[in-house]
């Protein structure tokens, strides 16, 4: 759902500055798409980082 979360608001949020500035090639669509994939695989390595070691994570918190 992050992920997918992630790169739909990219896409939104670029598209809606594109529509803003009136710009002729989508340059802030694509933007945000290419921010929304680093955002939502960095949530996803981060999420299967925890799973792999959820002890050693536990013992860095004390």
């Amino acid at each position: 759902m992050e992920f997918a979360f992630s790169i739909i608001a990219g896409l939104l949020i670029g598209g809606y500055i594109d529509g803003e500035l009136d710009t002729d090639f989508p340059f802030f669509t694509l933007l945000g798409l290419v921010g929304g994939v680093t955002a939502g695989l960095s949530l996803l390595l981060r999420t299967l980082k925890l799973r792999q070691n959820p002890k050693d994570e536990d013992h860095e918190e004390s």
